[in-house]
């Protein structure tokens, strides 16, 4: 998986690490967990590097998208030291996810739970009304 990690930059300018291959047939390049590169110089030789998700993860089924090979301008390789740090954010990013969504899937549980005590409260309810009514 190492030596398919590039950084491709678009013709927008903006940059992105991800493993990728391409789809000689559609002429799409698919990347598997895209990252933004943000690249600060901050003088005195000094820089800070960041990535962050390129696709909204906690939306998203997969974390790949397509693009078409003509939106890219450049394909460069990476410091190994950088591709370093994008495993561990992929690793992160993919923890993060998973704990989201089990805080996700317990609030709608709780929802559920919740709606159906309401929807038992309200035929109790209605129940009783009825009953009222007919006496």
């Amino acid at each position: 998986m190492h030596d398919t990690i590039k950084i491709l930059r678009l013709k927008d300018g903006e940059d992105i690490i991800t493993a990728y291959h391409i789809d000689e047939k559609s002429n799409v390049v698919v990347m598997d967990n895209p990252m933004t590169i943000f690249f600060k110089r901050m003088g005195m030789g000094k820089s800070i590097v960041m990535m962050n998700p390129w696709l909204p993860l906690e939306i998203v089924e997969q974390n790949i998208a397509k693009i078409y090979a003509n939106e890219i301008m450049t394909i460069i390789e990476p410091k190994q030291s950088l591709v370093q740090y994008y495993l561990q954010s992929v690793k992160e990013s993919k923890e993060m996810v998973e704990m989201n969504s089990k805080m996700i899937d317990e609030a709608l549980l709780n929802m559920s739970d919740e709606e159906e005590s309401d929807e038992e409260e309200m035929l109790q309810a209605v129940k009783e009304s009825k009953r009222n009514l007919l006496h």
